[in-house]
C-alpha cells in the first residue's frame, strides 16, 4: 500500500499501534523482541506482531519493523532468522543500522524493502546514493538536516526520503554515540541507551573553573521537536515519510500527535491538491501527468493558508514537552534548542502560587489551564523542593467543583510540603486529553477502510455480491437462498444498499454500490445480511494477507520458527535455511588460518583534531593526521617529517562532513592526496564517492562506520575500501569471531580518549555566548580547552571545530588495555590504534615503545612499563568494551 506522503507513527506496544491506526497513521514502525533500537519499550512477540500486521493491512497500513540495532557474528542467524518469521507474516518493510545484516537481508529477501535508520548517520546526497546501490529504498536521514538541504536531496534522487517531524531529539548524530555505552555499559547502538544527556553537567574551563553554573544545568536535553506549522515546508521539500518519535511513549501520547498531525496534514494535502488542479487548468496539462519539480521551501515559518487551533497547540504541550518545543535543526536554528531547566516532561503552565494554607493544605492560584480531578500538578520551588499531585479536591468560589476553566481562581487540597507565594504551578497530567485519547484503543475503533459494490439479484437465482477497494482487491460472493416473485412488496434499491450498508464494527464501509434488480423479486433481510458479511469476511482475509506470494513455491521458507524463545546455541547450529548457509563465507577458504600468522601488526596514531599538529618520534607504522590541519596550513612540515621517518601519512575525514567541510573536501581533497599521503581515512559512507576515484590512494574506515561483524567487513570491501577500524563496542569474544578477508585490515583502538559524541550543537559557543550577553560565538574555544563536569565529577573533553563549528566530546578516562594486546594479535587484528589527545610527544614514544615490546614479547612486558602504567592510571583509565558487552 503506498501512500502520496506518509504519516508514520511508533508502537511500543499493543494499545500504541492501535492507537496510531484508528488516529490516522498511513504506516506504524514497531520493534519485535530482537535487535530494536528501543528495548525497554514493551515491543511486540511473534502472536501480537503478526496481529498487527493483519489489522494495519485491513485497514491500508504499512507496518516497519525495527532491527536498527549492530548485530554480532554469533547473532546473525537468530536475527535473520527472526525476520524470516516477520517477512512471512507480511511485514512491509524492515528499517536496519547495521550494514552486514542489510546486506544479508537483501541477499536473502530480494523483495523485502530496506530502509536505513536514522543510526546510520546518513546526512547528504553522496550517502544516500550510496545506500540506494546497497538495495535500500528509503533513508532516514539524520535529524540535523536543514530543509533546503532535505530538498537538495529529494531533487536528486528517487531514493525514498523519510523524516523526524516530531517528538525527543539526541544532541548527539544518532549512530555516533557512545557515552552511554563506554560511561554506563548501556549502548545507544544496541537499543538500550540510558540517556546520559538528560542528566546535569556544568561546563568548565582548563583550569576546572565553573563558566556556567545557574539553572541551566542541563546543558545536553534538547527540548523535544514539533513541526505542526511548518509542514506545508517540510511537505514542499519532498520527502516521501513523515515520522513522529515516540515507541517509549504512552498510547496516549500516539493518539494525541498522530490525530493532530493527521489533522493538519490532510489540510496541506487538500491545500497541494488545489494548486495542482489549478496548476493543470492554467496550462492545459491532465491533472493525473502534472509533476512539477519540488518548490523551493521557506527560510523561515511556512506561511500557511491554515492556522493551527491554540487547542491543539496546548494538547501537544499538555501530552508532553521538556520546557516547549522547538523546530529542530529544519530552519538551521540552533539557539532555542535545549531544555536547560529540566529533562523531565514539564507539563503545562497553569500559573503562580497567590496562597497556601499549610494548615488547610490548600494551595490558591489563578488558572491558565483547564483543570480537573484527577489531573496531575507539580509545584516548582527549586528542583530539591518540588511537590507535586494528583489533584482529589477544588474548591472554586467557595463551592467544590469537578473541574474549572482557565481564568478561574481556584483553591487546591490537599497539598503538603514547602509551598511558597510566587511558586510555578504546572499540570504534568490532564485527565480529560487521555480519557478522549484512550478511547480511540479500547474498543471504540473508527479507522475505516472504504470499498465499492456492486449486487446483482436475478429471478430465481441467489444474489451476487461484488465487492472491491481502491488497490485492486475483488471478491464476489454468491448467496445461499434464491429470490422469490414480489407478493407484496418488492425489494428497492435504497433497501438493499441501506442494507448493505450496515457495516457496523468491522473496519470497513462502503463509499458507494451498484445495484441490479431485474424485476420485482423478494429476498430476506437475513440473507441480505448473509452476503454482506461473507463479503466482508472474504475481503478481509484478502487484505491481511497483503503478500501471500511469498509462500508460493518457496519450500525452503516452509521450516517452523519459534524466533522469540529459541536459544543463541540452537540459532547457531541452523543449517535448514538457505539464507544461513553463508554466514562464514571465508571459513574454508582460510581454513581458519589468521593472517596475522604470517605477518606482523601495525600500531598507528590518530591525532585529534587540535589547533597545532606535532610531530611524534615514535615507533610506529600509520599516522591518521586530521584533514583540516591540511586546510589550515599547519601540516606541511609534519607530513614531511612524518614521510621521512617513512611512517605512512592517511588524512582523517570527520564522520560528519556537512556544510564547509564537504565543499573543502571536494574542492581539496585530490591536491592533498597527491603529496605523498598514502591514504584516506574516512568516517562516513557518504565521504566515499569524494575519495574513490583518487589514483594510488588506500581507503579504509574510521569506527563510526560502525562494523559490528564479519559481513559488514565483507560489505566495506566489496565498496572499495581496504580495511576499517572495528567499533569501539565490541568485546575481544567478539572480535575474535570476525573472520579473516584476505587483504582486508582490521583495526582497533587500545589507547586513547574514545568520542562519546559529535553534536551540531556546541556548548562551548552557546553557553559561553549567553554568559558574555553576546549575540554571536564569541570563539571561545580558540581562547582555552572546556570541559563537561558531571555530578560525580568526571570531566570530558569538548573540542570545538571551527570550520562547521561542530562539537565533539571525549571520554573523561584514557582507554588503556596493555595486558590483552597478544590477545588481539590472535584475533587476526592487523592494526592497534593510538588515539592522541593532550599526551606530550615522550608519553607517547613511550606508549608506542611498550605496546611494540609487548607485540614482540609478549604481556611479560607490561611490567617494565610500571612507571608508565602508573601515570595513566592515575589519569583515569578505562578497559573500554574489550571484557564487558553491550
Amino acid at each position: 500500500m503506498k501512500h502520496k506522503i506518509e504519516l508514520l507513527a511508533p508502537a511500543g506496544d499493543w494499545n500504541a499501534f492501535v492507537a496510531a491506526v484508528e488516529n490516522g497513521a498511513d504506516a506504524v514502525y514497531l520493534g519485535g523482541k530482537l535487535h530494536n533500537a528501543r528495548q525497554f519499550a514493551g515491543n511486540f512477540d511473534s502472536d501480537n506482531l503478526k496481529k498487527a500486521i493483519e489489522y494495519a493491512h485491513i485497514r491500508d497500513v504499512n507496518v516497519y519493523l525495527t532491527m536498527n540495532t549492530l548485530i554480532t557474528d554469533r547473532e546473525l542467524p537468530k536475527a535473520v532468522e527472526f525476520i524470516n518469521g516477520a517477512y512471512l507474516m507480511g511485514i512491509d518493510a524492515v528499517i536496519v543500522q547495521d550494514l552486514g545484516f542489510a546486506r544479508l537481508l537483501r541477499k536473502s529477501f530480494p523483495d523485502l524493502e530496506l530502509h536505513a535508520s536514522t543510526q546510520m548517520t546518513i546526512y547528504n546526497l553522496e550517502g544516500v546514493q550510496m545506500l540506494s546501490k546497497l538495495g535500500f529504498s528509503r533513508v532516514i536521514t539524520a535529524r540535523e538536516l536543514s530543509l533546503e538541504e532535505i530538498c537538495h536531496i529529494t531533487q536528486n534522487t528517487k531514493t525514498e526520503i523519510e523524516v523526524f517531524i516530531h517528538g525527543a531529539m539526541c544532541v548527539c548524530y544518532s549512530g555516533q554515540c557512545l557515552m552511554s555505552s563506554i560511561i554506563g555499559g548501556r549502548s545507544g547502538n544496541r537499543g538500550k541507551c540510558a540517556q546520559p544527556c538528560r542528566l546535569p553537567y556544568s561546563l568548565v574551563n582548563d583550569e576546572y573553573k565553573t563558566v556556567l553554573n545557574n539553572n541551566s544545568r542541563y546543558i545536553l536535553s534538547p527540548k523535544d521537536m514539533c513541526t505542526v506549522h511548518n509542514l506545508e515546508d517540510i511537505v514542499r521539500s519532498g520527502v516521501k515519510s513523515l515520522k513522529i518519535e515516540g515507541r517509549m511513549k504512552s498510547p496516549e501520547y500516539v493518539a494525541t500527535v498522530v490525530r493532530i498531525y493527521r489533522k493538519y496534514l490532510d489540510k496541506v494535502l487538500s491545500l497541494f491538491e488545489s494548486e495542482r488542479l489549478n496548476e493543470a487548468v492554467k496550462h492545459g496539462v491532465n491533472s493525473k501527468g502534472s509533476n512539477s519539480a519540488h518548490p523551493k521551501v521557506s527560510k523561515g515559518i511556512a506561511s500557511q493558508a491554515f492556522a493551527v487551533d491554540e487547542e491543539d497547540e496546548r494538547d501537544l504541550l499538555r501530552i508532553f514537552n521538556r520546557g516547549g518545543f522547538s523546530k529542530g535543526y529544519f530552519y538551521g536554528i540552533y539557539n532555542d534548542m535545549m531544555a536547560f531547566e529540566s529533562p523531565k516532561n514539564q507539563g503545562i503552565y497553569l500559573g503562580k502560587v497567590i496562597s497556601f494554607n499549610p494548615k488547610r493544605e490548600l494551595l490558591t492560584l489563578k488558572i491558565e489551564d483547564r483543570l480537573a480531578n484527577g489531573d496531575g500538578i507539580e509545584i516548582r520551588s527549586g528542583e530539591a523542593n518540588n511537590c507535586g499531585t494528583i489533584i482529589s479536591f477544588i474548591l472554586s468560589d467557595g463551592k467544590k467543583v469537578d473541574s474549572a476553566k482557565s481564568g478561574e481562581i481556584v483553591e487546591i487540597g490537599f497539598l503538603k510540603g514547602k509551598i511558597f507565594k510566587g511558586d510555578k504551578v504546572y499540570k504534568t497530567y490532564d485527565r480529560e486529553l487521555n480519557r478522549l485519547a484512550g478511547k480511540t484503543f479500547e474498543g471504540g475503533f473508527n479507522k475505516k477502510t472504504q470499498l465499492q459494490g456492486k449486487v446483482v439479484i436475478k429471478k430465481a437465482a441467489p444474489a451476487e455480491f461484488e465487492v472491491w477497494d481502491k488497490d485492486g482487491h475483488s471478491i464476489t460472493v454468491t448467496g445461499e437462498v434464491v429470490s422469490e416473485p414480489a407478493i407484496k412488496r418488492a425489494l428497492t434499491k435504497e433497501l438493499l444498499i441501506g442494507q448493505l450498508k450496515k457495516t457496523g464494527s468491522t473496519p470497513f464501509e462502503f463509499e458507494s454500490i451498484e445495484v441490479i434488480i431485474e424485476g420485482d423479486l423478494s429476498l430476506p433481510i437475513s440473507e441480505i445480511n448473509n452476503i454482506r458479511r461473507k463479503a466482508i469476511g472474504e475481503i478481509e482475509k484478502i487484505k491481511s494477507n497483503r503478500y501471500s506470494e511469498r509462500f508460493a513455491g518457496s519450500e525452503k521458507q516452509q521450516f517452523e520458527i519459534d524466533w522469540f524463545n529459541r536459544s543463541e546455541s540452537d540459532s547457531a547450529k541452523l543449517k535448514t535455511s538457505c539464507y544461513l548457509e553463508n554466514l562464514h563465507p571465508y571459513r574454508e577458504e582460510n581454513s581458519g588460518v589468521k593472517e596475522n600468522d604470517k605477518r606482523g601488526i601495525l600500531i598507528s596514531l590518530y591525532l585529534f583534531n587540535q589547533r597545532e599538529i606535532q610531530f611524534y618520534d615514535a615507533d610506529v607504522d600509520r599516522v591518521y593526521i586530521p584533514f583540516s590541519a591540511f586546510i589550515n596550513g599547519s601540516s606541511k612540515k609534519v607530513v614531511i617529517d612524518y614521510i621521512n621517518s617513512s611512517i605512512d601519512v592517511f588524512v582523517w575525514l570527520p564522520s560528519i562532513t556537512r556544510g564547509n567541510y564537504d565543499k573543502l573536501i571536494r574542492a581539496r581533497i585530490g591536491d592533498i592526496a597527491s603529496d605523498g599521503i598514502k591514504g584516506i581515512l574516512i568516517g562516513n559512507l557518504g565521504s566515499l564517492s569524494y575519495v574513490k576515484d583518487i589514483p594510488g590512494i588506500k581507503i579504509v574506515g574510521d569506527y563510526t562506520l560502525n562494523c559490528y561483524n564479519s559481513f559488514s567487513l565483507k560489505q566495506l570491501r566489496e565498496l572499495g575500501l581496504s580495511g576499517t577500524t572495528l567499533s569501539c563496542e565490541l568485546t575481544l569474544r567478539q572480535i575474535q569471531d570476525f573472520e579473516n578477508i584476505p587483504g582486508f585490515e582490521k583495526e582497533i583502538i587500545v589507547y586513547g580518549r574514545l568520542p562519546l559524541m559529535i553534536s551540531e550543537y556546541c556548548p562551548t559557543g552557546t553557553l559561553v555566548r549567553d554568559t558574555l550577553n553576546s549575540s554571536s560565538c564569541a570563539r571561545m574555544c580558540e581562547k582555552s580547552a572546556y570541559y563537561l563536569k558531571d555530578r560525580k565529577g568526571m570531566k570530558f573533553p569538548v573540542i570545538s571545530d571551527r570550520i562547521d563549528c561542530r562539537s565533539t566530546i571525549l571520554n573523561s578516562n584514557i582507554l588503556y588495555v596493555p595486558d590483552i594486546i597478544s590477545d588481539i594479535y590472535e584475533a587476526g587484528v592487523n592494526s592497534i590504534r593510538i588515539n592522541v589527545f593532550d599526551e606530550t610527544p615522550e608519553e607517547i614514544k613511550q606508549i608506542t615503545s611498550m605496546y611494540k615490546d609487548i607485540l614482540r614479547n609478549g604481556k611479560t612486558s607490561v611490567g617494565h612499563y610500571s612507571a608508565l602504567a602508573k601515570e595513566i592510571e592515575s589519569q583515569g583509565f578505562t578497559k573500554g568494551h574489550f571484557f564487558r558487552g553491550v
